[in-house]
């Protein structure tokens, strides 16, 4: 386990993958300036001849913070020299998806900055996301000093991987080990594993939706209310989540999930068979759910957290077992059904204790 992985754990849930991570390949560029001018030639992002760089994350970006209002860019850089000077703004994404409009007002910020000679928005994502450059920059008025472009984090892996043959640094070897632990070295090629799991899906996803149909959906909506979850809501959940869930946002926009969290971090990960109760920053009661959510965890040993110091992100409690916990059973089906049916009970007993949350029902 890389040294950034165990130093995670040591905050959990409090810090998000993401953030910590941008800090991370943040530091790589600031701390060595072979490496950001070997980054920027490889990556073609620039052809300024710089003399001076100044690279930093969203926590402060100085004196262009005038220029923001609501969420930042992940990573600012301004590279300068006697006669020229340029700003990139980089957005890195890991498991979200991008923000609705967010490149396109990263890209009117950029266009409404004076007195630049050149501006480029950089998207840095795990998954696949293409975007349309005339769609970012349709509200700009000078398109022609600005540039976007998009990279994998796998191609940012292979490339600190190159860079290190040469020179070995530390650092960098302990983060192409985090970006392998987290999904992020990326591959080009099928394996004999990604084979059979294409194979089987088809079963697979009959059986989660066997642990999750009758008593348990029942049991589900008695208590979330709303309509009967259907198998493609599901569906499209594991393909923008990576999750095979059934939820149901309550009245206060925090919402129930019940189902399949994957993690595919690692080829040999197992899935966890979990049901988190989780609130959303535009909550108008966040504040009274997070002191309830506080309170249930300080209570109770069963129950984990995530993200309930943070302003800005979603936050929740959960409980989740891995799914290996059941294959010792006789009956797996059977063993996943009883255990969504216990979590459900867990939930209807915070239901009863916290009345004045905003329930659906």
């Amino acid at each position: 386990m890389s040294l950034f992985t165990n130093l995670l754990k040591l905050n959990p849930n409090q810090i998000p993958l993401e953030d910590f991570f941008t800090e991370i390949f943040t530091y790589l560029l600031k701390s060595d300036s072979d490496l950001l001018s070997k980054w920027i030639q490889d990556f073609n992002i620039s052809n300024i001849c710089f003399n001076d760089f100044f690279v930093s994350t969203q926590e402060s970006f100085g004196a262009l913070d005038t220029h923001f209002s609501g969420s930042r860019p992940d990573i600012f850089i301004e590279l300068s020299n006697d006669v020229e000077n340029e700003l990139i703004f980089i957005e890195c994404k890991i498991g979200s998806e991008e923000g609705q409009n967010q490149l396109q007002r990263y890209a009117e910020h950029l266009d409404s900055i004076k007195n630049i000679n050149k501006k480029s928005l950089i998207y840095i994502t795990r998954d696949f996301d293409v975007k349309d450059q005339d769609h970012i920059f349709k509200n700009c008025k000078d398109c022609t000093s600005l540039t976007f472009k998009q990279f994998r984090w796998n191609q940012i892996y292979q490339f600190l991987s190159v860079f290190n043959e040469n020179i070995s640094n530390i650092l960098i070897t302990e983060t192409l080990e985090f970006m392998e632990e987290n999904g992020l070295s990326g591959s080009n090629r099928f394996t004999s594993i990604d084979i059979l799991t294409i194979a089987n899906f088809p079963r697979v996803r009959r059986m989660m939706e066997e642990t999750m149909s009758g008593a348990v959906i029942d049991k589900f909506i008695s208590i979330v209310g709303g309509n009967k979850p259907q198998h493609s809501t599901a569906l499209n959940q594991l393909k923008e989540q990576d999750r095979y869930v059934y939820f149901q946002i309550q009245k206060d926009k925090f919402d129930i999930v019940m189902g399949y969290s994957m993690n595919n971090s690692k080829i040999d990960s197992y899935p966890e068979v979990s049901l988190s109760i989780n609130v959303s920053p535009n909550a108008l009661e966040r504040n009274e759910i997070m002191k309830v959510m506080k309170q249930i965890v300080s209570n109770s040993d069963k129950w984990s957290s995530f993200n309930l110091n943070e302003t800005r992100n979603w936050a929740g409690i959960y409980q989740s077992k891995s799914i290996d916990y059941f294959l010792n059973q006789e009956d797996h089906i059977e063993a996943i059904q009883n255990y969504f049916l216990y979590l459900l009970e867990e939930l209807e007993e915070i239901k009863a204790t916290y009345p004045h949350l905003k329930w659906l029902v």
